[in-house]
């Protein structure tokens, strides 16, 4: 690293991090994908670099890279993370994405340390984060309960799991980012910008344009950017609201769309597009499984960050839910059609993905997997 001052706070972070669980080891790597540094150290051990599959100084589009936090279904998956030949060992199980009723990765993370400092820097070095309009409905828009969700790394280190090490996580993370657009990776935004993917446009049960990335401020001021991705004809649904709403000059709309086929989203335009118009090299995909699906089809999402809990299932978890006890039961009896699986074929995708980076946590509870998606067409 660099700067004196960048080293002194990855010492000081290390200490504060050891104490809040997140020393983690790098298990596996491949040597053929590129390299990026991770500016700081937990525990005195350097933090393990990003692999990226696609390099992107190397073309004129952006490189999106997915995340998803997966719990297997039914029964935990406990066999060690590498094989007796060093290689990793995928799970060939049902994975689960999402329970109906407890949505959202956070319940399938159980306040994991690991998987929250995972998402702040996946945030922190992409040039953009992406969500579908859903997911800013229900995480983006304030309600008396809460404030609305900002995809930015100021968030997950807010959490109780991070929170004590926050700053020192905040300033790895700045650092690395520093380190990247040095190197060509990123461009010069000090945080990344939010885009909305709506295909049709229209609002939802709650409008999603009143969410709070359409009119917050970052911590040091300057006003979040936001971007809505959509269809030619969705542009103008959006373009009209954001007119009525008084944000025509806060949110840019951009359209995707082929002269014969105005009301589709190609995303085969977007990594070209949004190199083009917004300079945006990397982008985290922080879409559900619908999202990444479509990307994935239209050979878009070439690369996911695969967060595996392992020491209980989501049956496990549904099943000891603090809830009334007839709606446990209700939800354990209806449990096939309210967990989502990611992957839609339990014991073949294993066989369709290449593991690139494999780290666990000292426990064993939390790994991440980085895969190279290319070879597969269908989630």
């Amino acid at each position: 690293m660099a700067e004196t001052s960048t080293n002194k706070q990855s010492v000081k972070a290390a200490s504060i991090a050891s104490a809040a669980g997140l020393s983690h080891r790098l298990a596996f790597e491949v040597s053929d994908a590129c390299r990026l540094p991770v500016a700081g150290a937990v525990n005195g051990k350097p933090l393990p670099d990003f692999l990226l599959v696609e390099d992107p100084r190397q073309s004129q589009r952006a490189v999106f890279v997915g995340m998803v936090v997966v719990r297997p279904a039914v029964t935990a998956w406990a066999e060690p993370v590498l094989s007796a030949e060093g290689q990793p060992q995928l799970p060939p199980v049902a994975l689960c994405s999402n329970f109906a009723g407890l949505d959202g990765g956070a319940f399938l993370a159980q306040a994991s340390p690991l998987d929250a400092w995972r998402l702040a820097l996946q945030y922190g070095v992409a040039d953009a984060v992406l969500v579908g309009s859903r997911t800013v409905e229900r995480e983006g828009v304030s309600s008396a309960q809460r404030s609305g969700y900002r995809w930015q790394p100021y968030e997950p280190v807010a959490w109780p799991q991070l929170r004590e090490s926050g700053a020192a996580l905040l300033e790895i993370i700045a650092a690395t980012r520093r380190r990247w657009q040095d190197m060509g990776v990123l461009s010069s935004r000090r945080w990344p910008a939010q885009i909305i993917v709506s295909e049709s446009g229209s609002p939802g049960a709650i409008d999603w344009l009143q969410a709070e990335i359409c009119r917050a401020e970052h911590p040091d001021g300057s006003a979040v950017e936001t971007h809505v991705l959509s269809s030619t004809r969705g542009a103008s649904r959006v373009r009209e609201r954001l007119q009525q709403q008084g944000l025509e000059q806060r949110v840019r709309v951009l359209e995707a769309s082929s002269p014969e086929q105005p009301e589709h989203l190609d995303l085969r335009r977007v990594p070209e597009l949004l190199r083009r118009e917004l300079d945006l090299r990397i982008v985290n995909h922080d879409g559900g499984r619908t999202l990444h699906a479509a990307f994935v089809r239209a050979g878009v999402l070439s690369q996911l960050q695969l967060t595996l809990m392992r020491g209980a299932s989501v049956r496990d978890l549904v099943a000891a839910a603090p809830v009334d006890d007839l709606l446990r039961s209700r939800w354990l009896s209806e449990f096939e059609s309210r967990a989502q699986r990611y992957f839609s074929d339990a014991r073949e995708w294993s066989n369709h993905v290449r593991p690139l980076q494999v780290l666990d946590d000292e426990a064993g509870e939390t790994v991440v997997i980085g895969l190279d998606l290319r070879a597969l067409r269908e989630l």
